[in-house]
């Protein structure tokens, strides 16, 4: 189908964000977006029905053709055996929503930690670094919409968290890979995670003496610098 050829086919949830984008629009193109998310059902007609009621019956049958025919070809092949045959539409959907939306939320805290940890060196020019970043703006925008965050409160929850796991030391880096991959996404939250790092800092992995006295020692040193 022509409306897809630009589509690059879904074969894991780093693909999710940026392929469910491009799918819904082309599926708003023929109509079909409320069909897929079982918001549109197939019209049952009564024994005698009218002109108005077959031209419905026809238009929906031929969103719901349209959108077989846009999600089957932009899939891998292990997606699109799993997919294919038995299920309607919808129900092909719902299996990569509930294989990939879940995925998708924690892709967008990845997304955040790798935007914070591009750094630019002497030795790269602007226009690789300039694509490496437009690259993630297009991913991260994709993520945004396809996990439905909308308001400013929560994209701040994102990206504070994700700031706080950036700027963590190797001591706690058990914290980061456990705290992502345990905690729920909607619990993620810059209190939680502030709550969370205390208790873990404690319990597992505290300060060195050694490096809080140096700490306040290199502090005194620097009162003294001026005062």
């Amino acid at each position: 189908m022509e409306f897809t050829k630009g589509i690059k086919p879904l074969k894991n949830a780093d693909d999710w964000p940026l392929w469910k984008d491009r799918v819904l629009d082309v599926m708003s193109y023929f109509n079909a977006i409320d069909i897929i998310e079982g918001k549109s059902t197939k019209p049952v007609l009564p024994a005698e029905p009218t002109k108005a009621q077959n031209k419905l019956l026809a238009q929906w049958s031929r969103a719901e053709a349209s959108a077989k025919i846009v999600i089957l070809p932009c899939v891998g092949d292990k997606l699109h055996q799993h997919i294919s045959g038995r299920l309607s539409v919808k129900e092909a959907w719902d299996v990569l929503v509930q294989e990939f939306d879940s995925k998708a939320e924690d892709q967008l805290f990845r997304q955040c930690l790798n935007f914070f940890n591009v750094e630019w060196s002497d030795n790269k020019d602007a226009p690789s670094i300039l694509a490496r970043i437009k690259n993630q703006h297009c991913d991260f925008s994709a993520g945004l919409k396809t996990c439905k965050i909308e308001s400013v409160d929560s994209l701040l929850e994102l990206l504070f968290v994700s700031k706080v796991l950036h700027i963590l030391p190797k001591r706690l880096e058990s914290f980061k890979s456990s705290y992502l991959m345990m905690k729920p996404n909607n619990n993620k939250t810059i209190g939680d995670i502030l709550s969370a790092l205390i208790l873990h800092e404690r319990n597992v992995a505290p300060v060195s003496a050694s490096s809080s006295s140096g700490e306040v020692l290199e502090a005194r040193g620097a009162r003294g610098k001026f005062f």
